[in-house]
């Protein structure tokens, strides 16, 4: 791709960033509901499942990258895909996981949209779910409280779990730095 056509795809993706996700609300539910995804898994999770912020982040981590490594990887003969499966994907992957996790957390987070797709009790998810107990036990705090912090535990076992692997990729970059 040309330069230039480059710098153009970069600043219309960057258009896109300041969007307020309440303002693709209506849209993303007459797509969902035509295609007859309302109250189905894929109907929650289609339209979630590519974002401007993620293919940004992952460009800068692609784009970070030591240039000599590439260089050494194609002298030993790596072609494209060599080079992207075995040199700049696993220099990638700490990102890529930090990544994941950061989607994770925001759809964990998420009350609007499975709330506005979601009609059976089957195919809420836990924050409308918590919602509900909420209204459902108003005056019994305890039971609340308890089902709160159900719902911490996911999202703190899987940073933890990913913690190891995020740190690793500041540690290590595999190029030996010129001064």
């Amino acid at each position: 791709m040309v330069g230039g056509q480059r710098r153009r795809d970069h600043k219309v993706a960057n258009l896109g960033m300041p969007l307020p996700a309440i303002l693709l609300l209506i849209p993303r539910y007459l797509m969902i509901h035509a295609l007859g995804w309302a109250d189905t898994y894929p109907g929650l999770v289609s339209t979630e499942l590519v974002s401007i912020w993620g293919i940004l982040f992952l460009r800068q981590a692609f784009v970070m990258l030591p240039r000599d490594v590439e260089d050494a990887a194609r002298l030993d003969g790596a072609g494209e895909w060599t080079l992207f499966w075995r040199v700049a994907l696993p220099l990638v992957r700490p990102a890529a996981l930090a990544l994941a996790v950061l989607a994770f957390l925001d759809q964990w987070r998420n009350f609007l949209w499975p709330l506005v797709i979601t009609s059976s009790p089957t195919m809420q998810v836990a924050d409308v779910a918590l919602a509900r107990v909420h209204t459902a036990y108003a005056d019994n705090v305890p039971y609340q409280m308890a089902a709160a912090v159900l719902l911490t535990v996911p999202v703190f076992l899987v940073c933890v779990c990913a913690l190891r692997y995020m740190m690793s990729g500041t540690c290590f970059t595999g190029a030996r730095v010129r001064l």
